[in-house]
């Protein structure tokens, strides 16, 4: 048990050092610009319309497929230092053991996903701030538009009649934690066999998902384009099933996350480091 928790502390104090980093901060000011930049329409009709908006604006941003593309790739630059084979590592490696050490890059890696998710929410909020409802309710400004179907600031209406703010909030949050600390556990497996820049290219790959997804007249590709899961597609807007459901993707990332630790367990004990 002391050593779990050894290797829980020892990985949470090496994401929360990577997400204060200059990388982080670059990562924190690129969602920054680009959540300000797909809100300004948000912030605009509000004022047109005096009313206050929803905090639950992760559903929102997640619908649109450029921005999760985008919020994909910070994904990767965020990520781009796997397997974090510094000098320090190399050393920790020596003193717990490889099995150890993996388990504490992996969980440095789910911890980095939680903490990126909790800044896209924190800067979500901030964009509009101080003109955010913070009840459990859509309230006006989302009701409304999302009877506005076919323009830009359109808002699901599936959305707004299957979830409440929190739930559809922490289905996004919790997904997109997921599907970021899978997208971390590849980059660093496939990092381990090839050159880093093999990884970013495939991982780069797997973050067109999204775009491949709602430009594809075949529903069926969303159930292999897991980053297209972050955004909620389950239902249509006439609540046909239209894509995976939460227990495909429980499953399915259960499992590829299983695989990727047993092949990069195996890997790091057949290496010379």
């Amino acid at each position: 048990m002391n050593r779990i928790k050894a290797i829980v502390k020892i990985a949470w104090i090496e994401a929360f050092e990577s997400i204060i980093s200059i990388k982080g901060l670059a990562v924190f000011l690129m969602m920054l610009f680009f959540v300000n930049l797909e809100l300004e329409p948000v912030a605009t009709q509000a004022m047109i319309y005096k009313c206050k908006v929803g905090w639950a604006i992760l559903p929102y941003l997640h619908t649109k497929v450029i921005y999760t593309l985008i919020f994909a790739f910070s994904v990767l630059y965020y990520y781009s230092e796997v397997p974090f084979l510094s000098d320090y590592s190399n050393y920790q490696l020596l003193r717990v053991g490889r099995k150890q050490w993996v388990a504490i890059k992996f969980m440095r890696i789910f911890f980095g996903a939680f903490l990126l998710m909790l800044m896209e929410t924190f800067v979500s909020i901030l964009v509009i701030f101080p003109n955010v409802d913070f009840s459990n309710r859509w309230g006006a400004f989302w009701n409304t538009f999302s009877l506005e179907q076919g323009i830009d600031l359109s808002f699901p209406r599936n959305i707004v009649i299957l979830y409440t703010p929190v739930t559809a909030t922490l289905r996004v949050f919790w997904v997109g934690c997921f599907i970021i600390f899978l997208m971390g556990m590849l980059e660093f497996t496939i990092t381990l066999f090839l050159d880093n820049k093999y990884a970013v290219i495939i991982c780069g790959l797997l973050a067109c998902g999204p775009v491949l997804a709602a430009n594809s007249e075949y529903a069926n590709i969303y159930y292999i384009s897991p980053v297209a899961w972050i955004g909620i597609v389950e239902h249509s807007l006439a609540y046909h099933y239209t894509g995976p459901r939460m227990p495909y993707m429980c499953v399915v990332l259960l499992f590829i996350i299983v695989v990727l630790s047993v092949i990069t367990n195996q890997r790091v004990k057949s290496m010379n480091l």
